[in-house]
């Protein structure tokens, strides 16, 4: 059952929403109440420590384990009573990315589409091309860099037209380059109108891609940093820890 909310600082639909979403394991709580709305278009950071709550979010949001209580909401559709739905319309890259080195891009993408039905064959060029790799669609995944390996990634999940991407470390990993490349990439998926939830632990990568950041610290989130606040959640990150 669909129940969208749009939100009204922003006159902009909420693509996910969190309600008391909770998560324990043998009574230890590894996200506890989380509460959070994220909206049409906005790349939204999550940071933290390691162990921070930071992945389980991500795998409850994507179905892959279910809340102990709570719920959450994508793009209307609850994660517990909708979630064929939620996974119609969402696109989640883990954050060890296994390719078949063997295959070329635009075989990795086609082999990914026919597993979700399949696409027209001209929507995997475009796919390529979209993340840049276009031009190398027929080179083998093998042969390529750490960073041409996350966007490939990101076209795999990208086929299928997700409105909403969940993506667990991107640029985990990966050197100077290969970090601006997925970063840029992201800013642009951000400016067509996706949703963009990422998992970080590497703080200073966020200033110059996020529209905000969550600091989730021992399973609870902290604090929301707005966009003119980033710049600062280093400093803000070492007050949390040091209170908490």
């Amino acid at each position: 059952m669909e129940n969208k909310k749009v939100n009204t600082e922003t006159n902009k639909e909420v693509m996910i929403e969190c309600k008391n979403l909770t998560k324990a394991y043998n009574g230890f709580k590894a996200l506890d109440n989380l509460n959070l709305d994220i909206v049409k278009g906005e790349i939204f950071a999550f940071v933290g420590h390691n162990g921070a709550g930071k992945t389980t979010t991500m795998n409850l949001l994507v179905g892959l384990i279910e809340p102990t209580s709570g719920d959450a909401f994508i793009s209307g559709h609850s994660i517990i009573k909708d979630p064929i739905e939620v996974k119609k319309i969402i696109g989640f890259l883990p954050e060890n990315v296994n390719l078949y080195s063997g295959l070329t891009a635009r075989q990795t993408v086609k082999y990914i589409a026919d597993l979700n039905g399949g696409v027209a064959e001209n929507k995997i060029d475009e796919t390529l091309d979209r993340v840049g790799l276009g031009k190398v669609k027929d080179k083998r995944a093998g042969e390529f860099s750490k960073g041409m390996k996350q966007r490939l990634g990101i076209a795999c999940v990208l086929v299928k037209d997700p409105d909403v991407l969940f993506l667990d470390e991107p640029t985990s990993g990966l050197d100077p380059t290969g970090k601006m490349e997925v970063q840029d990439l992201l800013k642009k998926l951000g400016d067509e109108g996706i949703t963009i939830f990422y998992a970080s632990h590497i703080l200073g990568e966020v200033e110059d891609i996020a529209n905000r950041v969550g600091i989730l610290y021992q399973g609870k989130l902290q604090k929301i940093l707005e966009k003119d606040e980033i710049g600062k959640v280093g400093e803000i990150y070492k007050e949390i820890s040091v209170v908490v």
